[in-house]
């Protein structure tokens, strides 16, 4: 009996846990159904990274991407999707730049990953 109380909460666990990646919040959220590929920039020097910004934070997002570190492409950020709580951002710059960018924006409140 305990063996198969133990079987199912793994099945009820891993049964919420994909629940929630297709239909949670965009902080859990499987984003590659969000994301087409004309939306990513990559090139020799450039990427495009992906931005989870909180809902209330979007103008403070907006004001001050580009100055989260050097070498960001001005006026590159565009939303591409937002829920209750949660907005996507998209942002290009430099490669060489990327990690203290997510560094920066992780100290602001932001979610940035590649």
């Amino acid at each position: 009996m305990q063996v198969r109380s133990a079987e199912y909460n793994n099945v009820r666990s891993q049964l919420n846990a994909i629940n929630r990646k297709q239909s949670g919040s965009l902080a859990v959220r499987d984003l590659s159904k969000l994301v087409k590929p004309d939306d990513i920039i990559t090139s020799e020097h450039l990427v495009t990274l992906l931005a989870i910004v909180p809902k209330y934070s979007q103008k403070d997002w907006l004001s001050s991407y580009e100055t989260l570190a050097t070498y960001v492409v001005p006026r590159s950020s565009k939303k591409l999707h937002e829920d209750n709580e949660y907005a996507l951002y998209t942002v290009t710059l430099f490669g060489k730049v990327a990690d203290n960018f997510k560094a920066s924006a992780r100290e602001k409140g932001f979610q940035a990953n590649s």
